[in-house]
């Protein structure tokens, strides 16, 4: 039996792996997983892969969300990644900008960071944005610990919860779907 072993970089740690999922080809595992969520959440989205991007990386694009980019990332953000969302809101690149770090997990064990522009053109900043739903109308949004759904259609301004079956399920999904890297059949 012959294992492969993954590449490391000089510092120790494994090397992204580029990851083939149904909707394409990855730069890493950790995009096709968040990618494997979005498709459960049937939220379509657009991958940009680090390649086509020089010295931005990748990321994913929602254009359900309106001029939003999506950063995941493995542990922390650390300062590119922040330089980069705020030059990218300032500039008028994208309205918001959400860098996740982790695993898409129901038990909150992943973090996201938001970087916005709204619509008056103020600028802000928050910590902890999270996947939620809104238990009336079920409107999926990225937010902060608001409870009141951003969805304007939604008449009885219904409450966001992180923690509901849909979430869980497309959870569930994204952490048990299998995932072939390039080296791999």
């Amino acid at each position: 039996m012959v294992v492969e072993q993954r590449k490391r970089t000089s510092k120790g740690r494994f090397a992204p792996e580029v990851t083939f999922y149904t909707t394409g080809k990855f730069d890493t595992r950790l995009d096709a997983r968040w990618a494997v969520l979005l498709d459960t959440l049937a939220i379509g989205y657009r991958y940009d892969r680090a390649e086509e991007n020089p010295g931005e990386g990748s990321m994913l694009r929602i254009p359900r969300f309106g001029d939003f980019r999506l950063l995941v990332r493995r542990h922390t953000p650390i300062a590119a990644d922040i330089r980069r969302a705020q030059r990218w809101v300032h500039t008028g690149i994208a309205r918001e900008v959400v860098i996740l770090a982790g695993k898409p997990s129901s038990k909150g064990t992943y973090s996201g960071y938001s970087w916005w522009r709204n619509s008056a053109g103020e600028f802000g900043q928050s910590g902890y944005v999270l996947w939620r739903e809104c238990l009336w109308c079920s409107w999926l949004c990225l937010d902060t610990v608001n409870v009141a759904c951003p969805n304007p259609d939604c008449e009885e301004f219904g409450r966001l919860s992180a923690s509901t079956a849909q979430l869980a399920m497309a959870y569930k999904v994204a952490r048990s779907v299998r995932l072939s890297s390039a080296g791999t059949v």
